[in-house]
């Protein structure tokens, strides 16, 4: 799904801003521009994306604009660091006092500069991602509305095929009636008879088709409006992705539709399911946009 945020926030004279831009993919492909003076932020950035969003092409640019504070080295911690590595060494009987290189090693002696530019930089991305996923939510909102409307009018031309449908056995009745009434002299087994209209009438029930059809659409609609419904109340979106149960119910409702217009052997019927079949399709295009 598509969307754009942004966010913005200062560390010392320097002020940092963040934007998102999200664009339809089938998978989470993140590409991040991330200036030196935020140090390793790329990767950071990157992370922070993938924890809030499952799937799209996404964009994240980071700016900062000034120079952040200067990191300021914590003295007592250091000296501290560089006794404690002294005795170790005097300990083990080593006579050359360890490096002050060791010291890059020890957490926590250096504050501010950049480690409070990528405390920034996550309220500024924070912010831009919390902006694309309110984008995403109405772009979201605005698919439902339309799945559940073309749900609608599938259910609509289910319902009229399964009226059509339901006077097909008595119409193939009639047909082999009519057929046989004009083939004078032949005699035919009343019991046979019989028993080729209920085989005829029986290729012809397509009611079963229409059960599971009319249940794989009316599901479809009731978990698009639901998820529509809990975000817009504020809810959190699913776990779950809906987009591939979506994508998988569409597959079943076309599986059905398809045995529906062999079975029904109807002019009419067939129309039904053609229309029925189109609007499937317009569905699992648009569903291939929701996660």
């Amino acid at each position: 799904m598509t969307g754009f945020g942004a966010g913005s926030a200062t560390a010392g004279h320097a002020r940092i801003t963040a934007e998102v831009r999200s664009v339809n993919a089938r998978t989470l492909d993140v590409r991040s521009r991330v200036p030196d003076a935020l140090g390793t932020s790329a990767l950071w950035a990157e992370q922070e994306v993938r924890k809030r969003l499952r799937r799209g092409r996404v964009e994240v640019s980071l700016v900062c604009e000034g120079e952040p504070e200067a990191a300021l080295l914590d003295r007592g911690r250091a000296v501290a660091a560089m006794r404690a590595l002294e005795g170790v060494a005097a300990e083990l009987g080593v006579s050359e006092r360890p490096p002050l290189s060791l010291l890059a090693a020890v957490p926590g002696l250096f504050v501010g500069g950049t480690i409070g530019a990528k405390d920034a930089a996550s309220r500024a991305l924070d912010g831009a991602l919390s902006e694309l996923d309110a984008d995403r939510a109405r772009e979201g909102a605005a698919i439902a509305e339309e799945l559940a409307r073309r749900a609608d009018a599938v259910l609509a031309l289910a319902r009229q095929a399964g009226e059509r449908a339901a006077s097909l056995p008595a119409a193939a009745r009639a047909r082999l009636s009519d057929r046989l009434a004009k083939l004078p002299g032949v005699l035919v087994d009343p019991a046979r008879l019989e028993a080729e209209i209920a085989l005829l009438a029986d290729r012809c029930e397509v009611s079963e088709e229409l059960s599971r059809l009319t249940t794989h659409v009316a599901h479809f609609k009731a978990l698009v409006t639901g998820s529509a419904r809990s975000v817009a109340e504020g809810g959190a979106p699913s776990a779950e992705p809906e987009g591939r149960r979506l994508d998988f119910l569409l597959q079943e409702a076309m599986r059905e539709a398809t045995t529906l217009g062999v079975k029904a052997q109807d002019a009419r019927v067939s129309a039904d399911v053609v229309e029925v079949k189109v609007e499937l399709e317009r569905m699992r295009e648009q569903v291939q946009n929701v996660e």
